[in-house]
């Protein structure tokens, strides 16, 4: 089973290639699967969708802490129903390739627009993001064997209108 993750950059991405920690990126859905059969139709579901968004203007907010036991470091992103509104559609998209959030919580209501920290100098709060590239990542059990985590690669990056 794949996992994929869905983001707009803040750095750069290579298509193709394999990153031990993603670079900066707005988390637009956080880790899911889809039905197996469908594992395919997911970066053409991706391109269509964004071939008809443009660019998203972020605020950083506050540096909090995510996770299950709220370790993972992250900046914040002010209130933007824009990333609300594209959550959601992504979520409506994805629905009939079977999607299956890795966590539920942090979908739809519980979805919170944030960047993952790699140190506390990458951003600063109330610097304002503009980001004009999505990218799709890949997850695979073959990349993390137990007792890791974090490699992925980008399936594809796509151009905001």
């Amino acid at each position: 089973m794949h996992s994929f993750h869905i983001a707009l950059a803040i750095e750069p991405v290579e298509d193709g290639k394999f990153y031990a920690q993603q670079p900066l990126h707005c988390t637009l859905m956080h880790w899911f699967s889809v039905h197996e059969a469908y594992e395919h139709m997911v970066p053409d579901y991706c391109a269509e969708l964004f071939q008809t968004v443009t660019p998203v203007s972020m605020l950083v907010g506050e540096i909090e802490m995510f996770g299950d036991n709220h370790d993972v470091p992250v900046f914040t992103i002010e209130e933007n129903e824009r990333l609300r509104v594209l959550h959601e559609h992504l979520m409506a998209c994805l629905s009939c390739l079977e999607f299956k959030s890795s966590e539920p919580h942090y979908v739809g209501e519980g979805y919170r627009p944030h960047i993952t920290m790699r140190s506390v100098s990458d951003l600063e709060v109330g610097q304002r993001l503009e980001s004009s590239t999505a990218y799709l990542s890949l997850r695979t059990a073959a990349m993390n064997p137990p007792g890791t985590r974090g490699n992925s690669q980008i399936l594809g990056s796509f151009q905001l209108a």
